[in-house]
Formats: structure tokens, sequence, C-alpha cells
């Protein structure tokens, strides 16, 4: 049977358990969901809410030798984004931090748009 909860391992490989996949879905669902596409982009509050780049589609492989998951797709109307542990990075760090930066990014971007309209 597979541990969900196993200790994580500190090699820069490593990929996500099942408890840290699933909570990496909920993340997603509240902050970069498709679904909350319009409530954000209609929301006048920007600073709080930022406005990411919105995730249309998750995939993630599952090794079934350990349970972890090595691979992770995001597909949102900029393309698909496609994340691996044998790319040579933490995948849980990697994909927090790129979503992190579309978040950034973007709510910069929505800023620029708004001084242009002034």
């Amino acid at each position: 049977m597979i541990n969900i909860n196993k200790s994580e391992n500190i090699d820069d490989h490593t990929g996500l358990t099942l408890q840290e996949a699933m909570e990496l879905l909920e993340y997603i669902q509240k902050n970069h969901s498709w679904e909350n596409m319009f409530n954000i982009i209609h929301n006048t509050d920007v600073e709080t809410l930022g406005y990411p780049k919105f995730v249309k589609y998750v995939r993630m492989s599952v090794d079934t030798r350990t349970g972890d998951v090595w691979s992770v797709e995001f597909d949102s109307d900029f393309g698909t984004d496609h994340y691996r542990t044998d790319i040579g990075y933490n995948l849980k760090d990697k994909l927090y931090s790129v979503l992190s930066e579309r978040r950034k990014s973007n709510k910069d971007e929505l800023r620029v748009k708004e001084k242009r309209e002034l």
C-alpha cells in the first residue's frame, strides 16, 4: 500500500506525495482555477486578489513504485507547461514558485493596463 504521508526526501529530484498533490490541487482551485476567472477579473480589489494566469486542467503522473507524483502539466489559455522531477529540481518548490510568479507578473500587467486606460 502507498503511504501518502511519507517523509520528504531532500534530493533535488523530489516529487510530490499524493497528499502534497491534493494540497496543490486545492491551492490551484482556490487561487488559479479557471472557475474563479470571472470572479477575479471582475473584482475591483486587484491588489489583494491578483490576476493570475488561470489553470484549466492539471495532469499528474504517478510512479507506481513509490507513489510519488513525478510529472505535472498545467493547461491554460497560454498553452501547456510541463514540470518533471528528472529535470533536476524539487517539484513541489518549482510548482509553487511558478504559480506565485504567474500571480505576480499578471498583477503587474493589470496595473500597467489600468494606468494606460486612465
